[in-house]
């Protein structure tokens, strides 16, 4: 067994053949050590002997971007072969505070506050900055519009605005200028169809229009913000991500009073049959379609790419099949749950034109495999075309940064 270490930046294509023509089986980023087989056949190329890309391939070095990859004299761990390990690792924030209850989260967060949200930010500032007797009323209140633009207000004026208890607030941004994003995406806060959305896009140094809109739709019991840090990972110039907040808030106690609530498209519980789930989800499939319908007008040249995870991506499907008067050029489904009954029933082929690609987590007990095959199956015979074959993840139910990686790679298909 040989080890390699990616050096090319900020990822390498993992493809299902040693071809560059070949389709992709997902991605590795910069820094990850591999390990595999180098054949004589085809020198140039790593066959990679571990999950969950073992028996693709990834190319060594490129004919026009040079080395790939290097070689390292590493001993990879081989783990007991009874122990089930998510190796792909969620990314979180390093501040955030774990709450007591089962959520269906996609879980994929910054290891700092250059890659969180605005919401997350004012969370740990809750906690780190204000005293227990003013933190509900703080967060819930005394927060302005403009803390939630980038553009307008910087990360270090959000801390001061917290640790001086608003008396000291925000300089305006230079006439014509906009002030600088920690971590290069910027972030605002919109209200689109009805729902409170998330926009990120990167900041780059000439304004240019939107190519593409990608609206992805968060799970169940997790706050709204829970997929800004896979918008985060793969944002590229030209691209704006739009994050809707599902409409409903989620029951039960949450573990700190200053915390927003845990949100959801619709009530779901264990036992609910595919009718009751239909039932309830028209509202949220409805809000949904507004909210698209928004983003567009705002960007009204560009490509529409719609997802979700887990109960999300369940509202993104049943929007792509009912609504006729958009249609997305690609459709993201993570961790999908079992729930077709829609697509089970459509009539014609009302997935032509539209590229699906679905992820699953191998040790996903929420959405297992199986359940991801199927609908991707069901999506081909409704006309999708898929990408490439279900992404089958070293992960349970959430984004690991390699399904986000491959996210960022599907979207540039549609640039």
């Amino acid at each position: 067994m040989t080890s390699f270490k990616v050096v090319f930046k900020p990822r390498v294509a993992v493809r299902k053949q040693p071809s560059a023509d070949a389709p992709m089986a997902g991605a590795k980023i910069f820094g990850d050590v591999l390990h595999g087989e180098v054949m004589p056949s085809t020198p140039n190329w790593l066959m990679l002997s571990e999950p969950p890309n073992k028996g693709s391939f990834v190319m060594i070095k490129h004919p026009q971007h040079g080395q790939l990859l290097e070689s390292v004299e590493i001993t990879p761990n081989v783990p007991d072969p009874e122990v089930v390990e998510a190796t792909g690792g969620s990314l979180k924030k390093s501040f955030e505070i774990k709450q007591g209850r089962k959520a269906c989260g996609a879980n994929i967060k910054s290891v700092d506050a250059n890659g969180s949200s605005r919401d997350a930010l004012f969370d740990h500032l809750c906690i780190q900055e204000l005293l227990v007797d003013f933190r509900l009323d703080f967060r819930t209140n005394k927060l302005p519009d403009e803390l939630f633009n980038s553009d307008e207000v910087d990360d270090t004026e959000c801390v001061t605005w917290f640790a001086t208890n608003a008396q000291i607030k925000p300089l305006p941004p230079k006439k014509g200028k906009r002030k600088k994003p920690a971590g290069g995406v910027r972030q605002r806060v919109e209200y689109l169809g009805g729902l409170r959305c998330i926009i990120a896009e990167t900041d780059s140094e000439v304004d240019q229009p939107p190519q593409l809109v990608v609206v992805l739709a968060h799970g169940i019991h997790v706050l709204g913000d829970d997929l800004f840090g896979l918008a985060h990972r793969v944002a590229k110039e030209r691209v704006r991500f739009v994050l809707p907040q599902a409409p409903e808030e989620s029951p039960g106690p949450l573990g700190n009073e200053c915390y927003r609530k845990t949100r959801q498209w619709f009530a779901w519980s264990e036992g609910d049959s595919p009718e009751e789930v239909a039932a309830r989800m028209k509202g949220a499939t409805s809000l949904l379609v507004a909210c698209v319908e928004a983003s567009l007008e705002a960007a009204p040249n560009a490509k529409l790419v719609l997802g979700g995870f887990s109960q999300g991506a369940l509202v993104a499907l049943a929007v792509t099949l009912s609504c006729s008067r958009f249609k997305p050029a690609g459709l993201v489904q993570l961790c999908p749950p079992a729930c077709h009954q829609d697509l089970d029933a459509a009539d014609g082929l009302p997935l032509a034109g539209v590229s699906v690609m679905v992820a699953a987590g191998l040790h996903d007990e929420t959405a297992p495999v199986a359940m991801g095959e199927d609908l991707l199956q069901k999506c081909e015979a409704a006309g999708g075309a898929a990408a490439m074959p279900i992404l089958r993840f070293n992960g349970g139910h959430e984004v690991t940064p390699d399904v986000a990686d491959v996210v960022g790679e599907f979207l540039e298909d549609f640039m």
